[in-house]
């Protein structure tokens, strides 16, 4: 996974697109060169949050943890 692009970058593109600078959305993302999709979603979480900020502290991965270990090893050796 590509690390997030930064907040400084996500408020220069929404600067120029709600200023009216450039009013095509295919035009700012070439001119940026990002995704049209991104630009939408940035778009929708300046709305939502109030900030552009990369989303963090979501789960990467699986969390593969046994929590009640006893019954595990009984499970295991049964098996074995």
């Amino acid at each position: 996974m590509q690390k997030p692009y930064s907040e400084d970058l996500r408020e220069k593109v929404l600067k120029v697109f709600d200023a009216g600078e450039m009013t095509i959305i295919k035009k700012v993302c070439e001119t940026f060169n990002i995704d049209e999709k991104t630009l939408y979603w940035w778009r929708k979480r300046k709305e939502e949050t109030g900030s552009v900020k990369p989303a963090s502290g979501y789960q990467k991965g699986h969390g593969y943890k046994t929590k009640d270990l006893d019954s595990f090893n009984q499970l295991y050796f049964a098996i074995l």
